[in-house]
């Protein structure tokens, strides 16, 4: 649903599990320098799976257990995604890149935003 040549880190929220795709991740971060195609960025996939499934009907269902993503980095372009499934305040490691292969200046020039289905927010 984006450039395939873009410049960044894209997370990606997936939680619809087909059977037969073992190497399926609900959550999944992905990057890349403006110069690998999308069947090479998806080769380098890291990512986990975490209880992300909602649905209204359900007993349990609030937006006070709502499902939270951390995107942390540091100035080596360590990146380290993290999930708070529930909102219960406990952050665990869903994945980790280390010395990303970006330029120096991407975080100052990047912008958050949310694609669904094909359809671009920015925020």
């Amino acid at each position: 649903g984006c450039a395939e040549k873009f410049m960044g880190v894209g997370v990606i929220v997936d939680t619809y599990r087909r059977a037969e795709d073992a190497k399926h991740r609900d959550i999944s971060m992905v990057t890349n320098n403006g110069r690998k195609g999308g069947a090479q960025v998806m080769t380098e996939l890291q990512g986990c799976n975490a209880n992300l499934r909602y649905w209204e009907g359900r007993d349990d269902f609030t937006v006070l257990k709502s499902s939270r993503l951390r995107l942390r980095f540091s100035s080596d372009n360590t990146l380290i995604l993290e999930v708070d499934s529930r909102n219960s305040g406990r952050w665990r490691r869903c994945a980790r890149i280390d010395k990303a292969d970006l330029p120096r200046s991407w975080a100052y020039r990047s912008y958050v935003g949310l694609q669904v289905r094909n359809r671009y927010i920015h925020l």
